[in-house]
C-alpha cells in the first residue's frame, strides 16, 4: 500500500511483518510488541530459607545479655510462644540442610519445600534421620512424606485401636449407692 503520508508529503509502504511478536506492557500502560525471547522469570529464596535467616537471628537475639525473654520476645513480635519455637526449631535442622535451604531460589509461585514440612523434619533428633527425611521430602516435591497418596483414607494399622471410655466402666455414678448396696437400717 503506497500513498502520500499526511506529514511531509512522503510516501509510505507497508508490508507484511513475520515472526513471533509478544506484546509487553510497559509501567504505565503503554504497550509494544518485541521480537525477543521473554525474559525468565526472576528467582527469589524460598520461604522456608528467610525463616530459617530469621530464626538465626532471633537466636541471636535471645542469646544476648539483655535479651528479652521468649514470651517477651513473642509478644514484641506480635507472634504466639508457639509459633516463635516453631521458627528457632528450624536451627536445630543438620547443617547440610540448612545450607541448601539458604541457597534454595524458586520461581514465583508454590515453595518447593514448605516450611511446615520442614517439621517433620527438624522432629527427628539425629543428623542422619533428618538428612533421610529432607530427601525424601525433596523427591516428593514438598508434598509430604507419606506413603499413601493424598485424599486416600488411612490403613487400618495406622488408626489408634478404640477403647471404651472409662466412665463406661462404671455402672453408676460415684457416690451413688443401690438400695441393695445400702446397709440394713
Amino acid at each position: 500500500m503506497t500513498g502520500p503520508s499526511a506529514a511531509g508529503g512522503r510516501a509510505e509502504t507497508a508490508g507484511v511483518i513475520t515472526g513471533a511478536f509478544r506484546r509487553v506492557t510497559g509501567p504505565h500502560g503503554s504497550v509494544r510488541f518485541t521480537d525477543q525471547a521473554p525474559a525468565s522469570p526472576e528467582t527469589r529464596p524460598a520461604r522456608a530459607a528467610r525463616m530459617l535467616a530469621v530464626a538465626h537471628a532471633l537466636a541471636d537475639m535471645l542469646t544476648r545479655e539483655s535479651a528479652p525473654s521468649r514470651g517477651e520476645l513473642a509478644k514484641a513480635l506480635d507472634m504466639s510462644e508457639a509459633r516463635l519455637s516453631q521458627l528457632l526449631d528450624l536451627i536445630l535442622l543438620a547443617p547440610d540442610i540448612q545450607e541448601q535451604l539458604l541457597f534454595l531460589e524458586v520461581a514465583p509461585g508454590r515453595d518447593p519445600i514448605p516450611e511446615r514440612a520442614l517439621r517433620h523434619v527438624v522432629r527427628a533428633l539425629d543428623w542422619r534421620e533428618q538428612r533421610r527425611r529432607f530427601a525424601r521430602l525433596r523427591e516428593s516435591g514438598g508434598r509430604g512424606t507419606r506413603s499413601r497418596p493424598a485424599g486416600a483414607p488411612p490403613s487400618e494399622a495406622a488408626l489408634p485401636a478404640r477403647r471404651r471410655p472409662a466412665i463406661a466402666a462404671r455402672s453408676r455414678p460415684r457416690g451413688c449407692r443401690s438400695a441393695a448396696a445400702r446397709p440394713p437400717g
